[in-house]
């Protein structure tokens, strides 16, 4: 500019102001020349960063560039306020002038990453820094570095550089450098399936991933994931090589309806689904579900979350929620194995209201994670894990008879045992009362044993109480003929402890019973009579006999004349006597009758070949005054020969009651009746009797081996005479006239 002024002194003094040494019309002359040069000077003015403005300040940048821009065609200046200011008379100088301005220098602010925003790394980072700074500004000032504070006052979260454009550049490489391969970072990538966790080392060979430089931990906290942890380079390529490994996998769910599966697989299957991983080259991992209450139903429920292979990437999941309810099954001692009145009593307890449900259990069902490197082999291994699951799996069901008089202490071991089979338990939908339990076949063939246990148990225990009740209690049933029959042992049991309202006979004949009226009713409709005989200890009353009081040994009913057992007694006795009845009367007399089942016994053995004791209804006629002696001690041949001798030195008995309601034998009383007895005699093997005999003679010539009875004539005998009082029971006394 100067070479277009005058030659006169000059003096430069403020921005845009010059002072002259002349004469008045040289001053005059240069003021008019100098504001001409002013109008035709351009300026541009820049924004520049506080911290880039304070270092050109306090560099010798200013000096650099004004000493370069003097060489311009047109000189630009420069000046640094607080703006850039770049002035020239050409604009195109000042242009090249602010891109050199622009291009050499620069401001880079870099975050720190992870770790290396805190200490110890970034007391380390400031060293390696500023000992790079002290470096480049060996000879002169060259960049400038400063730290940003965090937000909240912390430590240092960014780092500014500023200088020149390669020196800052130098700066910036050296703290990328030290961020990527000194300070340690760590890195989380999201599992989709929690199972994972488990298998990770698994997945890591089945993908044949390389060994990475930094170590890979799989955790369920707070979420499934792998951290990766290391120098951030390393992190990086371990993250990109483990998030390729997982993107190749094919995972799939499996799901088993039914019990046991999870048992199955990890007791006696697991070596088979360890042979189906090795054939298909996959995982197979039991899926985790989380349990937790549920409120309404204060019961428990599985929520199992379920996350798609493209959340691997986002870290998105979809949860979906499965809710099953899991009983609380209590659990008892084994079922006692021995027989003894504290079971004995236990079983006779009434059970009708036993409320078998409490063994059923919820639906089961068992998922497996499935991940391989093909849907291929992924399917075949499904495929193989469930023909297997099927293969040892069971369907049984259980009657209700089979159920029947389960004891609490059973179903406590049967709750027990469907608990640790992991077993499946349900009502049979047919409605008949039964269960349909199913599991592994090892499970349900325990619990049927268990059952088939019991049962034989308590058919055991029930067989010895029903033959002891049996040898105790009789009850009985008037049959169509009108004969007492004994109801059979397990209807007496069943009768005497009111377990059923319904008996079988001996017939087969089903009856219903009303126990407060003591009868029993036909599906025809037909009622007939029972009743219940209390025997003793050594002698089982007859079954047509009525009951005995304990203690009392001698007992008279009087028939109902209507009575079935008294119509039959009376027709016997009108075939060949036609007098009026007016009672007939039972005798029970138990050690009279228990001496004559000895003796029939005896008989019996004895003569086992010749037609056994000959037992007959025969009649025996007597008077009034001997009835209490005959009822009370039975017939005594000591009083043979009172009436009648002519066949031996016995007691007579007629076959026709005819003889024995003769006068002259069955003597009228003061009132003109009479009495005759219907015995029941045991007449053995008999032969002819006469006058002389005091005892039967001997058979085939063996003096110890003698006749039972003799009679008037063996081709057809009217009359039997005995020898031994036990031999004859007085069975019923009619009273006639």
């Amino acid at each position: 500019m100067c070479t277009h002024w005058l030659e006169a002194p000059t003096m430069r003094g403020k921005r845009n102001t010059m002072f002259l040494e002349s004469s008045d019309e040289e001053e005059q002359l240069g003021a008019t020349k100098y504001e001409e040069l002013i109008k035709q000077t351009l300026e541009k003015r820049v924004k520049l960063p506080a911290d880039l403005r304070t270092f050109i300040k306090s560099s010798h940048a200013i000096s650099k560039y004004q000493t370069l821009f003097q060489n311009f065609r047109h000189p630009v200046f420069i000046e640094v306020g607080s703006d850039l200011v770049l002035s020239s008379l050409s604009s195109a100088d000042l242009d090249e002038a602010l891109a050199a301005v622009v291009n050499d220098l620069s401001v880079e602010i870099v975050k720190l990453q992870g770790s290396a925003a805190v200490p110890p790394d970034l007391d380390r980072m400031k060293e390696v820094l500023m000992k790079a700074k002290n470096k480049e500004n060996a000879h002169e000032l060259k960049v400038d570095i400063s730290f940003v504070p965090g937000s909240n006052g912390s430590a240092a979260t960014k780092v500014r550089l500023v200088g020149y454009s390669e020196n800052v550049r130098k700066l910036t490489d050296v703290l990328h450098d030290f961020q990527t391969n000194q300070v340690t970072t760590q890195e989380k990538i999201t599992l989709p399936h929690p199972e994972m966790v488990d298998c990770f080392h698994k997945i890591l060979d089945l993908t044949a991933m390389k060994q990475t430089k930094v170590p890979l931990r799989a955790s369920y906290v707070p979420n499934p994931h792998v951290s990766v942890s290391g120098p951030r380079c390393q992190v990086q390529e371990a993250k990109q090589a483990l998030m390729s490994a997982l993107t190749s996998l094919t995972i799939e769910t499996l799901a088993l309806d039914g019990a046991g599966a999870e048992r199955y697989f990890k007791t006696d299957g697991k070596v088979s689904k360890e042979l189906v991983e090795n054939s298909c080259c996959v995982i197979i991992q039991e899926k985790r579900t989380v349990v937790t209450p549920n409120v309404s139903t204060k019961a428990y429920a599985s929520n199992t979350v379920t996350i798609t292979p493209q959340t691997l990437i986002t870290g998105r999941s979809r949860r979906t929620l499965a809710t099953t309810t899991i009983p609380y099954v209590d659990v008892s001692s084994l079922v006692q194995q021995v027989y003894g009145d504290s079971y004995k009593n236990n079983l006779s307890m009434k059970r009708e209201n036993q409320d078998l449900r409490v063994l059923c259990t919820t639906h089961q069902r068992s998922s497996f994670l499935f991940l391989g490197l093909g849907k291929k082999s992924v399917h075949d291994a499904m495929k193989k894990v469930k023909d297997l699951y099927q293969a040892h799996c069971s369907t049984k069901k259980i009657t209700k008879e089979e159920l029947a008089d389960l004891t609490q202490d059973e179903i406590k071991d049967l709750q027990k045992l469907v608990e640790t089979q992991g077993l499946h338990v349900q009502q049979d939908q047919s409605g008949d009362g039964g269960l349909v339990v199913s599991g592994l076949k090892d499970g349900v063939t325990e619990l049927i044993q268990m059952l088939h246990a019991a049962a034989r148990l308590r058919r055991e225990v029930r067989a010895r109480e029903e033959d002891d009740l049996y040898s105790d209690v009789a009850w009985c049933i008037l049959g169509y003929h009108g004969s007492w029959e004994r109801l059979p042992k397990t209807d007496n049991y069943n009768i005497e402890h009111d377990i059923k309202k319904e008996i079988v006979d001996t017939h087969g004949n089903m009856w219903s019973v009303d126990l407060q009226k003591m009868e029993a009713r036909s599906r025809l409709a037909t009622k007939t009579k029972l009743k219940r005989l209390e025997n003793r200890l050594d002698f089982p009353l007859p079954l047509y006999w009525d009951n005995m009081a304990s203690g009392e040994n001698i007992k008279a009913v009087a028939l109902e004349p209507s009575s079935s057992e008294y119509l039959k007694v009376k027709a016997a006795f009108t075939q060949t006597v036609q007098k009026n009845i007016l009672k007939i009367e039972r005798l029970q007399n138990v050690h009279l009758r228990q001496s004559y089942e000895v003796q029939k016994k005896k008989l019996s053995e004895k003569n086992r070949q010749e037609g056994g004791a000959g037992e007959r209804l025969l009649y025996h006629g007597t008077s009034q005054d001997s009835c209490d002696s005959i009822i009370k001690d039975g017939f005594n041949r000591s009083f043979s020969g009172k009436h009648a001798t002519a066949y031996g030195q016995g007691t007579y008995f007629a076959v026709n009651a005819s003889y024995s309601a003769n006068p002259g034998y069955s003597m009228p009383a003061a009132d003109g009746s009479q009495r005759v007895f219907v015995a029941q005699v045991l007449t053995g093997v008999y032969t002819q009797g006469n006058s002389s005999m005091k005892v039967p003679p001997p058979r085939n010539n063996q003096p110890d081996d003698r006749y039972d009875s003799l009679v008037d004539q063996i081709a057809n005998p009217s009359m039997f005479i005995i020898f031994n009082d036990n031999q004859a029971y007085p069975d019923y006394l009619i009273t006639f006239c």
